[in-house]
């Protein structure tokens, strides 16, 4: 009886928070997660891409910018919960961070620089055995991004794409690309790339809030849980704020390419990356590999994409961070393409995740995207048109099946 209810609560809940009007929002307009990812007097939403759409963002530097009213009461509410260590922001010297009068590696800073690592509950750095965690750091970039997002689809291969705000709000057709494919979970890089740890607290909540307003805005309400910090930079400080202000699992890496730095650092070269790649595909499978790979040029994915046969060669199990540590990809949906519930994501994510039933991926709300010239594949060409996330039979599909297994229990 008690499990009976408990489907017909959650089955109630789910009808309550179901919006049957195409591109309508997914929660009601006083529900805390609208009230968090909602920018105040944006009106009616524009295409994306448009000008109109790009305005409601931020605009060049982003530091000291306000604070949705929101995020901020996210923010205080943790500090008031003891959950915000005060923790002075690092100082840059030569390149890095630092702790002056402080050891980097003590249980107070515990910086990632250093190799510190952070609670495992939160944070990870080594993929399971036998596994590779497939993954790209820096998009989406013109010129590269579409020949890693057709190969991926061609490949049935998932991957996370640890996507930058300001680069999302040039290259939105790119994100829509990606989030188009079902199989390729999106997370949050932070908006302009900055180490995060030199950063106060509200320079921290406002780079990571707006890139979880974007990516919420493209992929039909979703708020993503994944997050990588720019050059893995993050201390007990910056972690608290990720996981206790906006919900984020952290994912940093056991090896690097180094592959930002083909056609930017002599030396490092695609031919250097790519024989990386292969020595590690061939070597011990416990621990797995997350691997720091970037699509920030055509050398870089070139890589990846030439040592991929050598992967699957060896075996490995190549998923995206979501489904290798069999976490939902956002914390409102399991993926791309189930349902999307009501959810305050200025906590950590609820147990209670929509099952990943929707027969079709999501497309970005009243946005259109054609992909045309050399980058563009048959697959990629297609016009997207309507509402995000899934129709209401979807919606009310799922909600009708809860609802039928509460009254079989009773």
């Amino acid at each position: 009886m008690f499990r009976a209810t408990a489907f017909i609560l959650l089955a109630a809940s789910l009808a309550a928070s179901a919006v049957v009007s195409s591109g309508a929002p997914y929660h009601p307009e006083d529900h805390p997660a609208v009230a968090l990812f909602k920018r105040q007097g944006s009106g009616a939403t524009a295409p994306v891409g448009s000008p109109e759409w790009k305005a409601k963002y931020p605009q060049g530097p982003i530091a000291g910018t306000p604070v949705p009213a929101a995020w901020l009461t996210a923010y205080d509410n943790a500090v008031k919960a003891g959950k915000i260590p005060q923790l002075a922001p690092s100082v840059m010297e030569n390149g890095n961070p630092t702790y002056p009068g402080m050891d980097p590696m003590s249980p107070e800073i515990r910086s990632a620089t250093y190799q510190a690592r952070g609670d495992d509950t939160i944070e990870k750095w080594d993929a399971p055995a036998n596994t590779v965690v497939v993954s790209f750091d820096d998009g989406p970039i013109a010129n590269s991004s579409a020949t890693l997002y057709d190969f991926l689809q061609t490949n049935n291969q998932s991957a996370t794409h640890f996507f930058i705000g300001s680069n999302i709000l040039e290259n939105s057709d790119l994100a829509m690309q990606a989030f188009a494919d079902p199989n390729q979970q999106i997370g949050v890089h932070t908006w302009t790339h900055p180490y995060l740890t030199s950063l106060s607290d509200h320079d921290v909540v406002v780079e990571l809030g707006w890139t979880m307003q974007i990516i919420h805005d493209l992929t039909g309400g979703r708020v993503p849980s994944a997050m990588r910090p720019p050059y893995g930079d993050i201390d007990e400080r910056v972690r608290a704020i990720a996981a206790h202000v906006f919900g984020k699992t952290i994912y940093i890496w056991n090896f690097d390419t180094d592959d930002w730095k083909i056609g930017e650092v002599e030396g490092v070269t695609q031919d250097g990356c790519y024989q990386k790649l292969i020595q590690w595909y061939g070597g011990a499978q416990n621990p797995g590999l997350m691997i720091l790979e970037h699509e920030l040029s055509q050398g870089s994915v070139q890589a990846f994409i030439d040592s991929y046969p050598t992967l699957k060669q060896h075996n490995w199990i190549a998923k995206n961070a979501g489904n290798a540590y069999d976490k939902p990809w956002y914390l409102n949906s399991v993926n791309n393409t189930a349902p999307v519930i009501s959810l305050d994501v200025a906590a950590p994510a609820s147990s209670i995740v929509p099952s990943p039933t929707a027969a079709a991926p999501a497309t970005p709300s009243n946005a259109t995207s054609t992909k045309t010239g050399a980058t563009a594949s048959a697959t990629h060409g297609t016009t997207h048109n309507g509402a995000a996330g899934n129709g209401v039979s979807a919606s009310f599909g799922a909600i009708a099946a809860f609802a039928c297994a509460a009254f079989a229990l009773l």
